[in-house]
């Protein structure tokens, strides 16, 4: 997920407002990313990424990295104590 982190890092420094446009029209769609995160979550995580910690780039990977723990459905497990 580094990768991804840093892509989402790159495009919110340098193509935000196409970041934004894809963000609110690809994360409301049902199922997307996973069936396992809600709407509220995946709106957390869109208003995260653009918010103004995206300059942040450790903060960015942080974020991605419990998003995809929330839709693999491995948040709070025993698997993620390592993470």
């Amino acid at each position: 997920m580094d990768h991804f982190a840093e892509i989402l890092f790159a495009l919110s420094k340098h193509c935000f407002s196409y970041l934004s446009v894809w963000m609110k029209e690809a994360m409301p769609q049902e199922g997307f990313p996973s069936a396992r995160v809600s709407p509220e979550q995946k709106d957390t995580f869109s208003q995260q990424i653009l918010s103004r910690e995206r300059v942040n780039k450790r903060r960015v990977k942080e974020m991605v990295k419990e998003f995809t723990l929330l839709c693999r459905g491995l948040h709070g497990t025993e698997y993620t104590a390592d993470y």
